[in-house]
This record gives C-alpha cells, structure tokens and sequence, in this order.
C-alpha cells in the first residue's frame, strides 16, 4: 500500500485530507508541529517536527510514495518575506 504524507496535517486545511484519505482506507501519515492538536479521530502514524529542520524534512520523507502539502502560516497574512522564510524556503530547500 502507497503512503500518504499530509504536511500541515492539524490545520484546516491538512485535516480535511486527513479525512479524505482516511474515509478511502489510505495509509495515511500525519506530519505536524504539534501532534496534540490533530483531530482526535487520527489513527494514523505522525512524524511529529517542524519544516524549517533539514533533518526533521529528510525523516519526514522516508518510505513516502505521495506528499499532499497542506503547511502554511496563516498568522503571516500581510508579511511576504516572512511568509517566504518560514513557509516557502522550507517547502522547496532547492
């Protein structure tokens, strides 16, 4: 069975995948900052870390065949270069 990685996983966004894949039997793993507020109806693997580690991404990533990337800032509405610090650079480290 294919692994699914939801990044953002406990925000609105990210949670609703979570529902989605896990309504279709998808083996899904959550990743997440704070794994203490994932919905708590999650049965699923987290990998628990946050994305602006290069080693945290790197683990992250193991033995998944698809990410679906829900992670975002929403408190930095109105602040580019932070937006682009803290979610852009470590979504795409190229």
């Amino acid at each position: 069975m294919k692994k699914i990685l939801v990044t953002g996983a406990n925000g609105f966004v990210g949670s609703h995948i979570l529902a989605a894949l896990q309504q279709q039997n998808m083996e899904v793993i959550a990743a997440c900052r704070d794994k203490s507020k994932l919905p708590e109806w999650f049965t699923g693997e987290v990998r628990e870390g946050d994305l602006r580690d290069p080693a945290y991404t790197n683990s992250m990533l193991q033995d998944i065949n698809t990410v679906c990337h829900a992670a975002a800032w929403t408190s930095l509405w109105g602040h580019a270069g932070q937006s682009r610090e803290l979610y852009l650079k470590p979504a795409f480290p190229l």
